[in-house]
């Protein structure tokens, strides 16, 4: 529980460097406020809730669930999955096999990140900004086709009362953050689909 604690204190001090609005620090210190209450064996039992199909899946965190209205979607979700796939192959991502599926959102997330230390690393590089364009046009694109679609609907199936309040929270935090990086990024006005 102590990293957590630590890991939002880093958040913190990042989103006020990043001049992030104010509701995103907020939801910060409404996580810190359910963790003292919360044990490990609750937020197990509140994962297991939301997220595994055998505990209730309250919350499907895969983004074809989420994408399911959209017209041929039985034929088309595993387009979505290899579309996902596709932008993993082309920056060296391998999905290991039996690990989480590719459109997971934690898998997603994890995309992102790396393609945040690839731009990183690669205005660092001398003669490195081709390299760090073809990352930051990635990003919008990924976040445009894919975690802009289902990160909203996501969310508000978080907001479930039966869902634990520490991940309520959570989700609220994250789908307030991935919409303020798509604005930051001049993709805001990308209409997330609603669930």
């Amino acid at each position: 529980m102590k990293s957590i604690s630590t890991y939002l204190s880093v958040m913190e001090t990042a989103f006020n460097e990043a001049s992030a609005p104010q509701t995103l620090l907020e939801q910060i210190d409404a996580l810190k406020k359910v963790l003292p209450t919360s044990d490990m064996e609750s937020l197990l039992e509140g994962y297991s809730r939301a997220f595994e199909p055998s505990g209730g899946l309250l919350a499907p965190p895969t983004e074809t669930f989420h994408t399911s209205t959209t017209p041929g979607h039985a034929i088309t979700r595993h387009v979505e999955v290899a579309d996902v796939a596709g932008f993993y192959k082309a920056f060296g991502v391998k999905v290991a096999e039996g690990s989480e599926r590719p459109d997971h959102i934690t898998a997603e997330l994890e995309f992102l990140q790396l393609l945040a230390l690839k731009e990183a690393q690669a205005l660092e590089d001398e003669g490195g900004e081709e390299n760090a364009s073809i990352c930051l046009n990635a990003t919008r694109s990924f976040l445009k086709d894919h975690l802009l679609l289902w990160v909203v609907p996501f969310a508000e199936k978080l907001e479930n009362p039966a869902v634990h309040p520490f991940y309520q929270a959570l989700g609220q935090l994250l789908s307030d953050f991935v919409l303020w990086d798509a604005s930051v990024l001049g993709i805001g006005d990308a209409t997330p689909q609603t669930g």
